[in-house]
């Protein structure tokens, strides 16, 4: 990236342009920026049936690790690199259909990264 920026967050130093990162990540259309009653800003990542069914929802991304890794998975697989990271963040695998799709294309082994079943599907699938 030009105009890169060092930062240290964590005592790991980081090369990467935040803002530019961030703007990249916000075309994907899976990110929703807020601003609270303090004027503090808070940045999620839609969850949209990938852990219940056509339902909405949002994971904060909590920090400039998570959004720099964030950004890491997306780059790897720009298809399904972002629902892995939130499936990490949440210690949870997604929904049948999602793992399917995710693991027949072949960048990721879900299995490998011990999350816990989906609590909800679970439970549908017990009715």
């Amino acid at each position: 990236m030009s105009n890169s920026t060092f930062y240290t967050f964590c005592d790991t130093e980081y090369n990467y342009d935040l803002a530019q990162l961030f703007a990249k990540l916000v075309l994907t259309d899976k990110i929703y920026i807020d601003k609270d009653e303090g004027n503090d800003w808070h940045f999620y990542i839609f969850t949209t049936s990938i852990f219940t069914y056509s339902n909405v929802d949002t994971i904060e991304i909590e920090s400039a690790d998570e959004l720099i890794e964030l950004y890491q998975y997306y780059c790897k697989d720009n298809e399904y690199g972002m629902t892995v990271w939130m499936c990490k963040k949440l210690k949870s695998m997604p929904l049948q259909t999602v793992y399917n799709e995710i693991q027949r294309n072949g960048i990721w082994d879900l299995d490998k990264m011990k999350l816990d079943k989906n609590a909800i599907e679970e439970y549908y699938l017990s009715l």
